[in-house]
């Protein structure tokens, strides 16, 4: 059965998981591997280990069945040794429930459910892959590995974000996470920003970005002035917004209000949407229907084949060694 985000009986306690801090002296915890196992288990699995920290990057907070329904390589099972390798060598922090009433589990695996994300107390653990012999364009497969403590979403928002990745992917949307998402690289202009959309779905002729919200008032008002101005962007012509309504109080009035006079912002509750992805206004996004995701480097490589007179470099390909590693 799939781990359910919005049930309440994970959040009792509040919005965010009890997280083990990987950059301590974490060497006397019994499942714990040393760093000898731990550096010969992810050498000996490397692509599967630069799936796991790029998905990391990319959700901020994912459970680890969300993350073998994202990438089958990778193991459900919280407790399996990849995860606990990872996290031995200071690359992936471990989250488990905040149980209300009963007694806490410590153990991967045996917690109900086993969440990771990248290091909260490390700086870059750029590093470390490098120790670990990953090349230059393998690293920056993965994301832009800086600390991401002021861009942290509360943990239950990004898993509500990452299963709702999880059922687009089943029904057959491509997707890009909050930090492969960023307003400068949905609509080609630099000086929009880094922020933007929760998730992105992306489909042969339309692309859903999805905002899930908790908040309303101000912020929310301010969120959707923001959306209005880029969907009203040439870039941005293909491009609808669903705001995905997960909090403990109902938002739906509040979001509809603010965007009545938007046609191509909606609105949903999360449970509904991930259910049948039907808009409150009857508003449902086809499935993709197997797009190919553009590869990462064809934008950069277009601008250097601009400057030197190569017109064709955006269609350069990564080498193969790299295929499929297209995270979102």
């Amino acid at each position: 059965m799939d781990f359910d985000p919005l049930d309440d009986g994970w959040w009792r306690a509040g919005a965010w998981l009890n997280w083990w801090d990987s950059s301590r002296d974490n060497s006397d915890i019994g499942w714990v591997p040393d760093a000898g196992r731990a550096r010969a288990y992810v050498t000996r699995h490397r692509r599967v280990a630069l799936s796991a920290l790029g998905l990391a990057w990319s959700y901020r907070t994912v459970e680890t069945g969300q993350m073998h329904a994202l990438d089958p390589r990778l193991p459900a099972d919280g407790g399996a040794m990849l995860w606990r390798s990872l996290f031995a060598l200071s690359l992936l922090d471990v989250g488990l429930p905040v149980m209300v009433g009963s007694r806490m589990s410590t153990t991967p695996g045996a917690a109900g459910f086993t969440a990771v994300r990248l290091p909260a107390y490390v700086k870059d653990i750029r590093p470390t892959l490098e120790e670990l012999g990953y090349n230059p364009v393998e690293i920056a497969s993965v994301g832009g590995m800086g600390s991401l403590r002021g861009r942290r979403q509360y943990d239950r928002h990004n898993l509500v974000t990452a299963q709702l990745a999880v059922a687009a992917r089943r029904r057959g949307w491509m997707t890009c996470g909050e930090a492969w998402g960023s307003f400068a690289m949905l609509t080609g202009d630099p000086l929009r920003g880094q922020g933007g959309p929760d998730l992105q779905m992306v489909g042969p002729s339309v692309r859903v970005c999805v905002e899930t919200t908790a908040s309303g008032h101000m912020e929310l008002a301010g969120k959707t002035e923001q959306w209005k101005r880029m969907l009203a962007l040439d870039s941005c012509a293909d491009v609808h917004v669903v705001w995905l309504e997960c909090s403990r109080v109902n938002l739906l009035n509040q979001i509809e209000g603010h965007i009545a006079d938007s046609p191509r912002m909606h609105a949903a509750r999360a449970a509904d949407f991930l259910k049948d992805f039907v808009c409150t206004d009857g508003w449902s996004p086809e499935p993709g229907g197997g797009v190919e995701p553009r590869d990462w480097m064809e934008p950069a490589m277009a601008d250097i084949g601009a400057r030197l007179g190569l017109p064709a470099a955006g269609s350069f390909r990564r080498p193969p060694a790299l295929k499929g590693l297209w995270l979102g």
